[in-house]
């Protein structure tokens, strides 16, 4: 490749990478409350000392931005952890868009065409997008699984094998620090592709014995230098949580995380149906945000209409031309199925996990289903297809989470922030990111009645003999049958106290239209 042209596509991919940039930071929703962790994370590195830091399943993720916020707070002191966690996500989430284009290109030989829908069909799908903007794991995992895919292509078809084959177990070691589930790509999809293309023994001896080395050593000094109570084999083995759930579940939470279903959160007879298949989601965020925009809801319901019929169209015309020549063959086919099986036995229903199937899901789609488009129908068609799925997930999906005054955890937080203070204690039975939420931007010390219930009550006696105040959310005063069915032990646990502290509990501040309530607990 001439010196020339390669200067020409680095500035194209640069400039594309600036645009995209800009338009992620432009995206920025208002309304986080879709978010459970991002809080929390924020608030972790922003808090505790690097000891606490070093969790299994994320085992260099946090320590890594706290010393990235270190430095960022060493030039900037009022940069926010929260806000530099976004915009790492999104610089993660762009280059993951761009490098996919260019594994697409260099090495499934793609046309332009089919690559560049492949990267928007990624870029654009509701799941990914909300989650390139947001304090999360996934953004980077993602990209180190893609780095790690590129390097064990290069390391099958370049003549300096070594080379490429030790950064594919270097980059493999690194993403199963960063996130431990993405070991089932780097450390399963990965050596089986090396398999498949019958690469020597030796060679995935070396890359095994590399990886090991890599995974075992960082867990090893992270072991120590966490100081935790525990031995060395079952801190390793620590941070995968069986969640369960029908596999049936994974059906819409696949499908929410291409199309955005934030618009049926305006429809009650659809709430109660899915308070019904899922029993133990709380929905009041949803449906506090949905609740504005109901004409909306409704164009929303005909964009995603047109897409499915566009697809089904689509489908139809390549249905006799389908084929799958080297499907086992190709990596992203195996992250794809191999990723999918795990998440199916392990957590069919949670939206998160499954982000870690979007690029492979994309690449398989642009291998395989994309030229058969362009070649049996046209690529107009490709293009209206990327088009209208951007536009439902702008119509039903961001524009529902656009303002700050539609964000439920803001809501019920807003008067608690403004108010409590650090001698003063919050119990609640909201959401993750509401109580979160609270945590990061309040004062207060702040429990959450379902899993801390016995804390919580210590605490509040603890802050009433030194003068502090304890204050309810309304959640808590009025706690949801949601958390009955999730958590019946607890449920019981808290109606049996507001029975027994009913005198001792006074509202304090009634819900208006800034605020939810707020009561004032003085035990006795």
């Amino acid at each position: 490749m001439k010196p020339g042209f390669q200067s020409s596509s680095s500035l194209r991919y640069a400039g594309m990478f600036l645009l995209l940039f800009l338009l992620l930071i432009l995206s920025f929703p208002g309304n986080r409350s879709e978010n459970d962790d991002g809080y929390f994370y924020a608030y972790a590195i922003r808090t505790y000392d690097y000891a606490q830091l070093w969790l299994p399943r994320y085992l260099i993720f946090l320590p890594f931005f706290k010393a990235l916020l270190n430095i960022v707070q060493w030039i900037n002191p009022q940069a926010d952890a929260y806000q530099l966690m976004c915009v790492c996500s999104s610089v993660a989430s762009i280059a993951s868009v761009l490098l996919l284009y260019r594994l697409l290109r260099q090495h499934f030989n793609t046309s332009h065409i089919v690559a560049f829908c492949s990267a928007a069909f990624l870029l654009l799908s509701y799941g990914y997008w909300r989650y390139a903007v947001e304090a999360e794991v996934y953004g980077i995992a993602l990209l180190l699984c893609l780095l790690s895919v590129y390097a064990a292509c290069a390391s099958i078809t370049n003549a300096q094998q070594g080379k490429y084959l030790a950064l594919t177990a270097l980059l493999c070691g690194v993403t199963v620090m960063w996130y431990k589930p993405a070991g089932v790509v780097t450390c399963i999809a990965i050596p089986l592709y090396m398999i498949v293309l019958r690469t020597s023994v030796l060679k995935i001896c070396s890359w095994a014995a590399m990886v090991v080395l890599l995974v075992v050593s960082g867990y090893a000094m992270a072991f120590y230098a966490s100081e935790v109570d525990t031995t060395f084999w079952t801190y390793c083995n620590s941070g995968i949580q069986m969640a369960g759930g029908h596999p049936l579940n994974a059906v819409p939470v696949v499908a929410s995380n291409v199309v955005s279903l934030n618009y049926i959160y305006a429809f009650p007879a659809v709430v109660s149906l899915i308070e019904q298949w899922f029993p133990g989601k709380l929905l009041v965020e949803e449906v506090f945000a949905a609740q504005h925009h109901t004409s909306l809801a409704i164009l929303a319901v005909c964009t995603a209409v047109l897409f499915i019929m566009l697809a089904l169209f689509a489908l139809w015309k390549i249905r006799s031309s389908i084929f799958f020549q080297g499907f086992w063959k190709n990596p992203f086919v195996l992250w794809l199925v191999v990723y999918s099986a795990a998440l199916l036995i392990v957590d069919p229903g949670s939206p998160e996990p499954w982000l870690m199937i979007q690029p492979a899901l994309f690449a398989v789609l642009g291998i395989y289903f994309f030229p058969l488009i362009v070649l049996h129908a046209s690529k107009r068609l490709l293009y209206v297809l990327v088009f209208v799925l951007c536009l439902h997930n702008i119509v039903g999906g961001y524009l529902f989470i656009q303002k700050e005054d539609e964000d439920y955890t803001r809501f019920q937080s807003a008067w608690l922030i403004k108010n409590a203070t650090a001698n003063d204690m919050v119990i609640s039975l909201g959401s993750a990111s509401a109580v979160r939420y609270l945590l990061y931007y309040g004062a207060a010390k702040v429990f959450t009645g379902e899993q801390q219930f016995q804390q919580a009550m210590l605490a509040a006696k603890q802050v009433h003999q030194h003068g502090g105040k304890i204050y309810l959310t309304d959640d808590f005063v009025h706690p949801s049958l949601t958390v009955q069915r999730r958590n019946a032990a607890a449920f019981a646990q808290v109606q049996s106290m507001l029975q027994q502290q009913q005198a001792n509990i006074h509202l304090l501040h009634p819900q208006d239209n800034t605020a939810a309530a707020v009561y004032q607990w003085t035990p006795q």
